[in-house]
């Protein structure tokens, strides 16, 4: 016997009371993520990064974090029902990933190896159906409204924005500076990462380095996937996509907290804009407890963490 009511479509409903089943605006989106996107191309541009760079340094993040971190995070919990939650965490997981890769093959001396572990997860791809078929692109349901949506690209274009300033204050060598020499300490960390083995400490010869080095360890593999000068990497361009993610993560977190739509989009305001309440731009040295600083690890640290608080609420 035929139960007819277990047969009738039941109306499911997401976050503040939205039905996930609505076609998605995607336009929408892609709209808010694309011009949220030129506007930290043209940035970079501004604060003289030359076009080639931007382009080596976001196809490593495109192609050596993002999608084989996605291509994981999919594998292990299945696809996402928002396009910001997937690439967030994707973002998360593809660091995670090649930092302890690249730690792993730094104890073996076998450094040189790491830029090249997303051709795993490639691999993997190109050789299983039944992984294509688990990790595959789905439907996105929308459920931001177009306000929501751009009232988040209009928090990452304050911050973004923001960023010149402050790498206007940090010429790029040969050009040098005064201004907060504690820079170049941190250069020459993404330096000693590119050598094989441990890193040793910039200012002494053969003495392993007792300083927390996992944001050095990141910037270096990026220098060498990409090709770009290691001293651009530090002072230009890895604080573009790191803050990026940050952003899509804190949103997501807000969302699934407050369990309302509008929740992470005044998650982020709160977070990059008024808690911040430009400290960065102005000195270009945060205090600790701003959520924006041009310190790799403190970024670093958010992105992690934030993906570990998505995880455990």
């Amino acid at each position: 016997m035929i139960d007819r009511a277990a047969r009738r479509p039941t109306t499911t409903t997401g976050l503040s009371g939205e039905d996930p089943t609505r076609p998605a605006t995607a336009w929408v989106r892609w709209a808010a993520g694309g011009t949220l996107a030129c506007l930290a191309v043209a940035m970079l541009l501004v604060v003289d990064v030359l076009p080639l760079d931007v382009v080596r340094f976001v196809a490593y993040w495109c192609l050596g974090v993002i999608v084989p971190g996605v291509v994981v995070l999919r594998y292990l919990r299945g696809p996402g029902a928002r396009l910001l939650e997937d690439l967030g965490l994707g973002a998360a997981t593809g660091l995670a990933i090649e930092m302890l890769v690249a730690v792993a093959l730094s104890l073996v001396r076998l450094d040189a190896w790491a830029p090249w572990w997303p051709l795993v997860v490639y691999a993997a791809l190109a050789s299983s159906a039944r992984l294509r078929q688990a990790v595959g692109p789905r439907p996105y349901r929308a459920h931001e409204t177009p306000a929501q949506a751009w009232s988040l690209t209009a928090t990452g274009a304050i911050v973004v924005a923001g960023l010149v300033p402050v790498l206007r204050r940090m010429p790029l060598p040969p050009l040098e500076t005064t201004a907060n020499i504690d820079r170049w300490w941190h250069a020459g960390l993404v330096e000693e990462m590119l050598k094989p083995g441990l890193p040793v400490d910039p200012r002494v010869a053969g003495e392993l380095s007792v300083y927390h080095w996992f944001s050095h360890l990141h910037l270096a593999v990026g220098s060498a996937t990409s090709g770009v000068e290691p001293t651009t990497v530090y002072f230009r361009l890895w604080i573009v996509p790191v803050v990026l993610v940050g952003l899509a993560l804190v949103a997501t977190l807000g969302r699934h907290v407050t369990r309302r739509a509008w929740g992470g989009s005044l998650a982020a305001w709160m977070t990059f804009v008024a808690l911040d309440g430009g400290t960065l731009w102005q000195s270009g040295d945060a205090p600790g407890a701003q959520p924006v600083s041009f310190s790799p690890s403190q970024m670093l640290s958010l992105v992690l963490v934030g993906a570990a608080a998505i995880a455990i609420v």
